[in-house]
């Protein structure tokens, strides 16, 4: 600090920056007993007040921390971060700076680290500089053509910049000349995922192993909002209509029926209340149609809002303002039209969704098992005389008719039945023959090609 005049002025100087840095901290500083704290221990000294907020508020890095970092270096791609142009190896360099530099600065990663998270995006995503890049990053330290040497005082670890320089003019250079593959398109977006993480959320069928006094229990906590929301499940949700089926729904049982609702996140009351009045007033709809493959579909309309695949207590629009089935049609006319003029879809539509729609189907093919197999229905079968004494009755028919040689073909059943009747009783226990269990049908059959 300089004496005199000098030394006065680089004082007030000083002074000032400490009261500007304290109001800055200060005004940014919501907590009303940190704010008292500082003033009254660290008043105009904004160095103090900082260390002050940073011992309070700062906390070690934990294990779960340096996890999630992790996983967003793993995460890092050239595809879903930056895309392809010509400068894809420049962004992706700052990519790779902006993930490293959040981490803690005791785990931050090395040149050598950087270097290869590149050489690995490079490889992964190019065929084209595949090989080049997979020898570099599997060279061994000393025979690496990107090397910082002595007297660097990082010598023996890798060359982030000399790398960085050199792909970057050879993937300019593939951009530039149109190289298959290397046309420019922006970042792809990620796959969604599924944030939930415990199994206690929103389940209500499949996972839900409580006993029904605890399931009444739970229920009276709805209001508070622990069951008001659906976790979308993985994979096709048409296996849910097992659930539907079991309730008591026609269509959900017949074989080839599809859906994109996942029941299981119903209750298994809105599930009845689909299956016997199709749906819940003021909740949801319950509806099904035929595609044109006659390709049955079951869904649920929300009450709410007019979406498919969910109910009015689980939907995220305002409950207050509703809309109506004409301007629900109009909104979807209108983005059907949208995406017509864009050109035919890239892909054919999915099962049970091909133009044009119906209530009923076009046939009734014959009911086929879970398995595929066709079903062929039961049909009456005679029972031996052994099941009962409707065979002790007909074998005695066909002894009695058999020995006296007088039978009419015209005579009806109940008549046949009444004659046997008297016959089984006039004649004795021995006289009478026991037949093998056959068809009815088939037991007529040759009785009356038998008869003369």
């Amino acid at each position: 600090m300089p004496g005199g005049a000098a030394g006065a002025k680089a004082q007030a100087a000083r002074r000032r920056r400490l009261k500007e840095s304290y109001g800055l901290i200060a005004t940014h500083e919501l907590d009303v007993d940190h704010r008292s704290h500082m003033a009254k221990n660290h008043f105009q000294n904004g160095p103090y007040a900082w260390d002050y907020l940073v011992s309070i508020m700062r906390e070690p890095v934990s294990r779960l921390q340096l996890r999630e970092h992790d996983r967003r270096w793993d995460a890092i791609d050239i595809l879903t971060d930056v895309g392809v142009s010509a400068n894809t190896i420049v962004l992706l360099v700052t990519r790779i700076k902006a993930i490293n530099a959040k981490r803690p600065a005791a785990n931050r990663k090395d040149q050598t680290d950087c270097t290869e998270k590149l050489l690995e995006c490079i490889f992964n995503c190019s065929k084209h500089f595949s090989e080049t890049a997979t020898i570099e990053y599997n060279a061994a330290a000393g025979s690496r053509k990107f090397e910082l040497v002595a007297p660097h005082p990082l010598a023996g670890q890798r060359d982030f910049a000399r790398c960085t320089s050199h792909y970057h003019l050879l993937w300019k250079a593939a951009v530039d000349a149109k190289l298959p593959g290397f046309h420019s398109r922006a970042a792809a977006p990620r796959q969604a995922q599924n944030m939930r993480q415990t199994l206690e959320s929103g389940l209500s069928s499949f996972e839900d192993h409580r006993s029904p006094s605890e399931r009444a229990h739970s229920a009276q906590q709805q209001f508070a909002g622990s069951t008001d929301f659906a976790v979308p499940r993985n994979g096709s949700p048409t296996p849910s209509l097992a659930l539907l089926a079991s309730a008591g729904h026609d269509v959900a049982d017949r074989h080839g029926t599809i859906t994109t609702t996942d029941f299981g996140l119903l209750t298994p009351d809105e599930r009845a209340a689909a299956a016997d009045e199709d749906g819940i007033e003021g909740e949801f709809e319950c509806i099904y149609i035929f595609d044109a493959d006659d390709t049955a579909s079951v869904e649920i309309i929300c009450d709410c809002c007019g979406g498919l695949g969910h109910i009015k207590r689980v939907c995220p629009s305002n409950r207050n303002r509703t809309r109506s089935i004409a301007y629900i049609i109009a909104a979807l006319q209108k983005r059907q039209a949208q995406k017509e003029g864009r050109g035919p879809p890239r892909r054919p539509p999915a099962r049970g969704q091909r133009a044009p729609f119906r209530q009923q189907p076009r046939r009734y093919s014959a009911a086929r098992r879970s398995d595929g197999s066709r079903f062929t229905p039961r049909r009456d079968r005679g029972m031996s005389a052994e099941e009962g004494e409707d065979d002790n009755a007909f074998s005695a028919e066909h002894e009695f008719d058999g020995a006296n040689g007088a039978s009419s073909q015209s005579a009806s059943s109940q008549n046949l039945a009444r004659r046997a009747a008297a016959a089984a009783a006039a004649a004795a226990p021995s006289a009478v023959t026991l037949l093998p269990s056959l068809p009815l049908r088939s037991w007529r059959r040759d009785y009356r090609s038998s008869s003369p």
